[in-house]
C-alpha cells in the first residue's frame, strides 16, 4: 500500500505536530507501507532533508512567535488569513507536486495532516483533480472558535465564518476523518453541521520511549513538560499544590515546568506565594525534555477548565512511556479520563484544590510505589500508544478506505 502523505509541517522541525506526524509515517512503514511525503520547508531546512528522496519539501511561510506584540499580533493574522485562503503559494505547489507523484508513482491513497489547515486545502485541489481515496487527519478540532470557553472567544469573528466554511468543505468532501479522540469528532460533527460519523476513526497520539534515569525514586518533583498557555492557567491547581506543600513534607519539592510558561500563570504563583516552589525550566530539545519525564516523581497534564474536553494533548502519550503516575487536571468528560480510568497510571481529578492536593499526596507519600521503567512487558495504557499498535490502526483504517472505495 502507498500512501501520499501532505503536511506542511513535517520533520526536522521540531514543533510537537512535526514530531507527532514523523512518528506516524515511521508507524506506517514499520506496517508494510510505502509512504511519499509533502511537506513545508522552513528557513532552517538544510539541504540533506531537502534533497530526500521520501519526503518532497515546498517553501513555506512559517510563523515567528517571538517578537514584539505587534510582531506577534501579525503573525498570529498571517496564519489565521493563510488557513483559509485556499490559493496561497504552498497550497498550489503541494497540490502540483501531489499531481505529479500521482502520475508517476500511483499511490493508493492521500492523507492531509493538520496544523496547519493549509494541508487539507492542498488536499481538496488534489481529490478534485485526481480523485484518489483521502482521509484528513485533525490533531484537535479546528478552527478554535467551535471550541467552548475558554477557547473560542479568542478567535476573530469574520475569519473564523470563512474558516468555518472550508472545514465544512472538507468534512463533506473528504472520504475519512482521523482525530485521537471520540468527543473531538463529536464536537466537529455538531458545530460544522456535517454527518461524519460514519467515516470517522479514532487513532490516538503515538509516545516516545523514554531511557531510563539512575535515579528511579525521581527528584520530588511534580513535571509539567509542554507549552503552558493562558486557557489553561488553573489557580485551584495552584491552591492545591500550596495544600500539598504544607502537608505533604520534605519529599515534595513542587512543580517543575518545562516549556513555555504564559505570563498569566507567572503571575497567578507569584500572588500565591509559591516562587519557591515552581521551577521554571524553560524550553528543551525534545529528547531532553523526555529525560525530565523520566526523571520527575511524578507528571503533570492540565487541561482547560470546561464541561467536557475535546482535545487529547500528544504529552500524554509521551508520558505514558515514562513509568511514572500521572496526576490529570482534567475535565469531567474527557479522553485523558477514560484512558486513566481503564487502565491505570494515574489520577484525573476536577479543578478542585482538595482533590488535586490529595491526588499528589497519594503520589508522594513515602508508602506509594513509584512506578519503574518499561523494560519488560508493556503496560497496558503504554501499549495503546505504542508505535506498533497505532501502526496497525492506520493500517486498519486505510485497508477500509481503500475497500469502500472499490466499491463505488
Amino acid at each position: 500500500m502507498h500512501i501520499l502523505i501532505v503536511s506542511q509541517t513535517f520533520p526536522p522541525a521540531t514543533s510537537t505536530r512535526a514530531i507527532q506526524i514523523g512518528k506516524v509515517v515511521k508507524a506506517l512503514q514499520e506496517n508494510t507501507c510505502r509512504t511519499t511525503v509533502i511537506a513545508g520547508a522552513g528557513r532552517n531546512h538544510s539541504a540533506e532533508h531537502l534533497s530526500s528522496a521520501q519526503v518532497v519539501y515546498l517553501p513555506c511561510w512559517r510563523r515567528n512567535g517571538h517578537g514584539s506584540a505587534l510582531a506577534r499580533l501579525s503573525g498570529r493574522l498571517k496564519a489565521e488569513l493563510y488557513s483559509c485562503w485556499s490559493r496561497n503559494s504552498w497550497v498550489r505547489d503541494a497540490a502540483a507536486q501531489a499531481t505529479e507523484i500521482i502520475e508517476k508513482h500511483k499511490p493508493d491513497c492521500v492523507m492531509t495532516a493538520s496544523t496547519p489547515f493549509e494541508s487539507h486545502l492542498a488536499g481538496l485541489a488534489i481529490k478534485r483533480k485526481t480523485g484518489l481515496p483521502w482521509a484528513a487527519y485533525f490533531s484537535d478540532p479546528w478552527p478554535a472558535a467551535i471550541v467552548a470557553p475558554p477557547y473560542g472567544p479568542n478567535s476573530i469573528p469574520l475569519l473564523s465564518a470563512i474558516q468555518k466554511s472550508y472545514l465544512c468543505k472538507v468534512l463533506s468532501i473528504c472520504d475519512a476523518v482521523i482525530m485521537p479522540n471520540k468527543y473531538a469528532i463529536k464536537l466537529m460533527e455538531e458545530k460544522a453541521a456535517v454527518p461524519i460519523a460514519a467515516k470517522s476513526c479514532v487513532i490516538p497520539h503515538i509516545g516516545s520511549s523514554i531511557t531510563a534515569t539512575s535515579d528511579d525514586k525521581g527528584n520530588g518533583y511534580v513535571a509539567h513538560v509542554g507549552h503552558l498557555m493562558r486557557e489553561r492557567v488553573s489557580k485551584p491547581f495552584l491552591e492545591g499544590l500550596r495544600l500539598a506543600v504544607d502537608t505533604i513534607g520534605p519529599s515534595f519539592h513542587g512543580l517543575m515546568c518545562v516549556g513555555n510558561t504564559c505570563p498569566e500563570f507567572r503571575s497567578l504563583v507569584r500572588r500565591l506565594n509559591l516562587d519557591e516552589h515552581v521551577e521554571y525550566v524553560g524550553s528543551l530539545p525534545h529528547e531532553k525534555a523526555l529525560k525530565v519525564c523520566r526523571g520527575a516523581t511524578a507528571l503533570l497534564v492540565l487541561e482547560a477548565d470546561m464541561p467536557e474536553s475535546p482535545f487529547l494533548p500528544s504529552k500524554f502519550a509521551d508520558y505514558v512511556f515514562a513509568g511514572r503516575p500521572i496526576i490529570a487536571v482534567t475535565p469531567a468528560v474527557s479522553a485523558i479520563r477514560d484512558y486513566l480510568n481503564d487502565y491505570g497510571g494515574g489520577i484525573p481529578v476536577r479543578n478542585v484544590p482538595e482533590e488535586i492536593s490529595q491526588a499528589l499526596a497519594d503520589m508522594f507519600s513515602a508508602n506509594n510505589a513509584v512506578k519503574q521503567p518499561i523494560d519488560g512487558d508493556m503496560p497496558p495504557l503504554a501499549q495503546a500508544f505504542s508505535s506498533s499498535a497505532v501502526g496497525m490502526e492506520y493500517r486498519r483504517m486505510f485497508t477500509a478506505l481503500l475497500s469502500r472505495s472499490n466499491l463505488l
